[in-house]
């Protein structure tokens, strides 16, 4: 056995260079793979934080016949605290109807959500958007917050008076005088054009709603599957399946480049190991006379991939966290894949700065992909090598 492993790493540096870029080889395809998966996970995590912060939440609660995807809003059914004394986990409440709003000659159809100031800025980041204006912290104060291109449309700013008209919860004329208290940049020009955002207590007030009602809570963590059975629970992917698909399609085309990359790469290797066992063919014929068994020739060229392929990773997870720490102190910028221009999913504009993520189990399934193709690509010059020998 002494003598095997001898052998074996004698002919593995018999050609020191050949060698030496082969493992180079491996381990570049170990780090390019582990660096593809960190940066898939990372920016799928990172953009669906951007997403949940901006406006949805990571998932919405509310009364069973309620929907924000209807086509006709149901602002009657609404929930009262009694109703949620065992959801298990933080939330904020949300009240939504479509109203109009109206200044001198223009009026626009759009969605009021009536938010709790206090409660919203632990679920969303609505209030870091703001460009002008404050956000609506006095609760008794009959203001709004909208988008800066609904702002343009209607010709208004921070201070102007508008009216907005709707129907309320009991059937009644729902009009009210309010002040444009801040203006957004939300990055999504549907967003900033078809919602404007109004105090919970102003909006109960406005739609005639029974005292502590809600028509929605919304939670940064995903509602427990037990309260399906009792209410309306929706993801953000559900909300939003504009911004979902994309990002799907996204992290999809990331794994597909490292697949095709990784075949590549494992048919050079194959290739380079035939070469390499090739031309020692005589040296091994010549140990098959002497006594040497197919099997134990079988083994030494084995225990060369073997060796190669456990130097390979050490070499490859090296490469790995320093290349992927690197990309963690300086986020990856991805805005080079779209020529430089902004990141828009869904009509969403999304930052294209990634801070890669280590996860353990991407650089143990990079190492593991790459080890699996490159064996499942040696088995040819092994069976080759040996069948030569045998004859």
């Amino acid at each position: 056995m002494k003598y095997l492993l001898f052998f074996s790493w004698r002919s593995i540096f018999r050609n020191k260079l050949r060698t030496l870029l082969l493992i180079a080889s491996i381990a570049f395809s170990i780090a390019w793979l582990s660096l593809i998966y960190n940066l898939s996970d990372s920016s799928t995590l990172q953009i669906q934080q951007q997403v949940r912060d901006s406006y949805t939440g990571a998932s919405q609660l509310s009364h069973k016949d309620f929907s924000l995807v209807d086509e006709q809003l149901k602002t009657y059914k609404f929930l009262r605290p009694l109703d949620i004394t065992q959801i298990g986990v933080s939330f904020a409440p949300r009240i939504y109807a479509p109203v109009y709003i109206a200044v001198s000659k223009k009026t626009v159809g759009l969605m009021m959500i009536g938010v709790d100031a206090r409660t919203e800025k632990k679920f969303t980041k609505i209030h870091e958007a703001l460009s002008s204006g404050e956000f609506l912290d006095d609760p008794s104060e009959s203001t709004i917050i909208l988008g800066e291109k609904l702002a343009q449309i209607l010709e208004v700013g921070v201070g102007s008076e508008v009216i907005l008209l709707s129907q309320g919860v009991d059937g009644s004329v729902a009009n009210d005088v309010f002040f444009v208290k801040g203006l957004l940049k939300l990055g999504s020009q549907e967003l900033e054009e078809k919602v404007i955002f109004v105090n919970l207590g102003k909006a109960r007030e406005f739609l005639s709603m029974p005292e502590g009602s809600f028509h929605t809570l919304i939670s940064n963590i995903p509602f427990p599957p037990r309260l399906m059975k009792k209410f309306n629970v929706v993801s953000w992917q559900e909300l939003l399946p504009d911004v979902h698909g994309p990002i799907e399609l996204f992290s999809r085309f990331l794994y597909l480049l490292t697949f095709a990359l990784t075949l590549v790469v494992s048919i050079g290797i194959s290739n380079t190991i035939y070469v390499s066992f090739n031309e020692r063919q005589t040296e091994l014929t010549s140990l098959n006379i002497i006594g040497a068994k197919p099997t134990w020739i079988s083994l030494s060229l084995f225990l060369e991939v073997f060796v190669l392929l456990s130097l390979s990773s050490i070499l490859g997870l090296i490469f790995s966290l320093a290349i992927n720490q690197y990309y963690n102190s300086f986020p990856a910028n991805l805005s080079f894949l779209l020529g430089g221009k902004d990141l828009l999913l869904g009509g969403m504009k999304i930052s294209p700065y990634i801070k890669v993520i280590h996860h353990l189990e991407n650089y143990l399934r990079a190492i593991g992909v790459v080890i699996g193709f490159v064996l499942f690509s040696s088995l040819y010059p092994l069976l080759t090598a040996t069948k030569e020998t045998r004859n």
